[in-house]
């Protein structure tokens, strides 16, 4: 078994331990104080070994694709009998060879706005029409025209999501009667399920893309990447369908969502963008500091039997005083205590 498929196999053992673990602490309120408090102290001790152990063999994945790709970028300089283009070359769906790719040339500068309304996800053109609004953006914004990710760096991205997820989102954005069946099936306030319906499915957001090689990330407005567990989770709940484990999960997610919008309605970045940096350890990527966090930082944590554990081993903070309800009645004076903080 190669290194990326022992890395799957323990993140899926991770996931397993973690809704196990989720469903023991919740059958656990049956018991003493005193049982209950040495019962999370030990599961978060389990969960706190599961997550370094994934850390260390992340780190050994990112460690091997930074050879690989010095490897590559040795390899093909010394083949190369002339100076990497100054032309970006990017592809669309109907080009796959270099020759007939499409070229950003002097000539697409200063970009204009991309034309007709905005497709939906999964129709033909939809992703150069938000890669025109993009490059828009940015050109409004007063970057230069280096500053432009080249099209299949950010199509790459942008087509991280399944087409089965795009189309997941789509029949929710069009649903009219999730919100107040979700709020019913699991009592949670409907103003809270419509606000994180537009949060994940609806909004755009200013969101980074990285650049892992050259340790670069460039800003662009766009949805979050459709998510199939997610859709799912939302379909079962609406429907009433939800498993015990699912149920707890998707109530997690729901708190972690609606606490993270509010935070980024008082002008918190969803990530911060001082914290993109390279970690000795870890390799490039998002890790907050106490003096840079973003509003996904804080929210609680949809994988940890304790939502706000993460904060002093993560960012610093204390999370003393700070408790999630299972029935979600207490999100609102969870997210101003946490305003109060920062």
């Amino acid at each position: 078994m190669g290194l990326q498929q022992e890395c799957d196999a323990l993140q899926a053992m991770l996931s397993q331990v973690l809704e196990i673990l989720a469903e023991a602490q919740s059958r656990a309120n049956s018991l003493p104080d005193c049982q209950i408090y040495e019962l999370n102290r030990q599961i978060a001790e389990i969960v706190d070994i599961c997550y370094d152990g994934m850390g260390r063999m992340q780190a050994s994945l990112a460690q091997i694709e930074r050879i690989q790709a010095m490897i590559g970028t040795l390899d093909s300089t010394s083949r190369s009998p002339h100076p990497p283009s100054t032309t970006s070359t990017y592809y669309t769906e109907e080009t796959k060879s270099p020759g007939n790719a499409k070229q950003m040339s002097n000539s697409d500068w200063p970009p204009q706005p991309p034309e007709g309304a905005k497709p939906n996800l999964n129709d033909p053109g939809a992703a150069e029409w938000r890669y025109q609004r993009y490059k828009y953006d940015q050109y409004q914004a007063g970057k230069q025209q280096g500053d432009i990710l080249p099209f299949e760096i950010w199509k790459k991205w942008y087509e991280e999501a399944e087409p089965v997820a795009i189309r997941q989102y789509e029949e929710i954005i069009a649903l009219t009667d999730d919100v107040s069946q979700i709020a019913k099936n699991l009592g949670i306030v409907e103003e809270q399920i419509r606000k994180v319906k537009e949060h994940i499915f609806i909004n755009e957001h200013e969101l980074e893309i990285p650049d892992n090689q050259a340790k670069t990330v460039i800003s662009v407005r766009s949805n979050f990447t459709p998510d199939a567990e997610i859709a799912d989770l939302w379909f079962k709940a609406k429907n009433g369908s939800l498993q015990p484990r699912e149920s707890l999960k998707f109530k997690r997610l729901i708190a972690h969502e609606y606490i993270e919008q509010g935070l980024m309605q008082q002008g918190l970045p969803y990530r911060s963008p001082e914290a993109w940096r390279d970690d000795p350890i870890y390799g490039f990527g998002n890790w907050p500091t106490p003096e840079h966090y973003g509003a996904h930082d804080l929210a609680p944590n949809t994988g940890r039997p304790n939502p706000f554990s993460h904060w002093d081993k993560i960012i610093g903070k204390s999370p003393q005083g700070l408790t999630l309800r299972d029935d979600l009645s207490n999100l609102d004076e969870l997210l101003e205590a946490i305003r109060e903080r920062i």
